[in-house]
């Protein structure tokens, strides 16, 4: 069963409550089927700032030339591959099985011996001297030829020239990456959380002027559906995030803020409004201000922090200042919005919807093209096909949340092809040879009807490229990462005015993770969309 209108309100009793866990929650939200897609959790953590933490220094991804090429560096990944493959190192530590994730630590990487050289360590396959397919295979230690993904082939004059791909487990690649000093920020073991190269400091203020969906900057961490959800709330509610304080001590910077959740003390779920106090000391790194956690595009705010560190205190029902923000990893982003503002969730799986039921589903959430409630997207899960062909055909990360902002349309030149054929009037004169018209003749060529038949004519044809103006709507998006839009052929340039309640304003697209995909390919590339109302 679909529909194109909001969900059925359901009473407080008949919502679910679920502890705090490190394991993927469900929402309290209606929806109308059971497809594991319309309440699937997500969990992709931002690769920008994950790279930054595995090189160990911090890296200028604004004033690189080529950010997407430094980060495939890092990795020794291709992009596509970072972004939607079940196997990729933003997944690491997390197996996928039955659809559904594990988030596990993973083993520290063993010493190595004294003997024991960087060569050794970091050998690479030699495939310089090979002369066959079987060498390639045997340098690369497989033994099938099926077992050697082709990322690309090409038929030239001498032959076929094929990209290989990775083959093997890669995770034992990723050991020398995430060493046992990322492990212990990303997977903490002791209470508290005082990872190693980080401390709790007063970086900034709370906002600087007001919130804005684009403040939001998701980190290192695998709580997308939290961001996503945050920037949707701080785009369709602004005056939901606010800034409530207390003194502590006489101390002018002694003071705490009070952030509420809707669902009880330490999960989703019924229960009411609850609230966590927390300071605003935020995580950052040795020497710098700007947390490789969640922070605010706006240099000196620190509000996306704050939350992001009083939802971590609020889900696992902790009394320090510290909580474990890595053990958020994994969550439903609808129930974030149901968390952060206390409306009704609704979940809809794209596979039950056509590309107008899911264009009316967005447009019932909007007013003049902005969407006037929370509303919030995922992807395929990785490790599926339509994972991976989203992420090479579009740019859209697997199992990641996206936020939703509106729609619009545009009106746009389409080719049409046309043929048209000049039919004659009569049939072309025909005169054969002979003393006069034969019985059954035309009168015009003397030629019979049999004779005709026989005969070819060319009639001449044409055909025209015809441009006609017509309406492509689209689905406005944000990827929490604050970059890395989708791309591809879908997506149009320019930018999305919307009405923002009292006035107008243009949203530049392809900037901040901004990015406008047309409603079929919105379809195809994502799996859900969702929010509360």
């Amino acid at each position: 069963m679909t529909t194109t209108t909001p969900a059925r309100r359901s009473t407080a009793s008949s919502r679910r409550t679920t502890r705090a866990t490190t394991e993927p929650v469900r929402p309290a939200a209606d929806t109308q089927d059971d497809d594991t897609d319309a309440l699937a959790v997500t969990g992709a953590p931002n690769p920008y700032a994950l790279a930054s933490l595995v090189a160990g220094r911090r890296i200028d991804w604004e004033g690189a030339a080529d950010p997407r090429s430094i980060l495939e560096d890092v990795f020794d990944l291709p992009y596509a591959d970072i972004i939607g493959s079940a196997e990729s190192p933003i997944f690491y530590g997390t197996s996928f099985r039955g659809g559904r994730p594990t988030r596990k630590r993973p083993a520290a990487p063993p010493e190595r011996g004294a003997d024991e050289t960087d060569d050794q360590h970091d050998a690479t396959p030699d495939v310089s001297r090979a002369k066959t397919l079987a060498d390639i295979l045997a340098a690369l230690g497989q033994k099938s030829p099926a077992d050697v993904p082709v990322r690309g082939a090409t038929l030239t004059r001498d032959g076929v020239f094929a990209e290989l791909g990775r083959t093997g487990d890669l995770t034992k690649n990723y050991a020398k990456l995430f060493d046992l000093r990322v492990l212990d920020v990303l997977f903490p073991l002791l209470p508290g959380y005082h990872p190693p190269g980080f401390s709790w400091q007063d970086t900034g203020r709370f906002y600087n002027e007001t919130t804005e969906f684009f403040d939001p900057v998701q980190g290192q961490v695998a709580d997308c559906y939290f961001i996503a959800a945050l920037s949707s709330v701080a785009w369709a509610k602004p005056f939901t995030i606010a800034d409530r304080t207390r003194a502590t001590a006489a101390g002018q910077d002694s003071f705490t803020h009070q952030v509420s959740f809707f669902g009880g003390s330490g999960g989703y779920g019924s229960g009411g409004w609850s609230t966590v106090e927390v300071s605003d000391r935020v995580l950052v790194s040795g020497g710098g201000s700007t947390s490789y956690y969640a922070h605010s595009s706006e240099a000196g705010e620190i509000w996306p922090a704050v939350y992001e560190k009083a939802f971590a205190k609020w889900r696992f029902g902790t009394n320090d200042d510290f909580p474990k923000i890595p053990d958020l990893a994994w969550g439903d982003t609808v129930a974030s919005c149901v968390s952060l503002t206390g409306g009704h969730g609704y979940a809809r799986s794209h596979s039950s919807l056509t590309d107008a039921q899911l264009l009316s589903l967005v447009k019932s959430h909007s007013l003049s093209g902005r969407t006037t409630t929370p509303m919030v997207c995922w992807s395929h899960g990785a490790g599926s096909d339509a994972a991976k062909r989203a992420a090479e055909e579009a740019g859209v990360v697997a199992s990641h949340a996206y936020s939703v902002l509106g729609w619009m349309r545009r009106y746009e030149w389409m080719p049409r092809l046309r043929l048209e054929a000049e039919i004659p009037r009569q049939i072309p004169e025909f005169r054969l040879p002979g003393p006069g018209p034969l019985l059954g003749a035309d009168p015009v060529s003397g030629a019979t009807l049999e004779e005709i038949s026989r005969v070819r004519f060319d009639i001449p044809t044409h055909i025209f490229e015809r441009y006609e103006l017509r309406p492509v709507d689209y689905i406005v998006v944000r990827n929490p990462w604050g970059s890395a839009p989708g791309t591809g052929s879908s997506t149009t340039t320019g930018n999305f005015r919307s009405h923002d309640v009292s006035w107008w304003r243009d949203i530049p697209l392809g900037q901040n993770g901004v990015f406008a995909m047309e409603v079929g390919a919105f379809r195809r590339y994502f799996a859900g969309t969702g929010g509360a109302d």
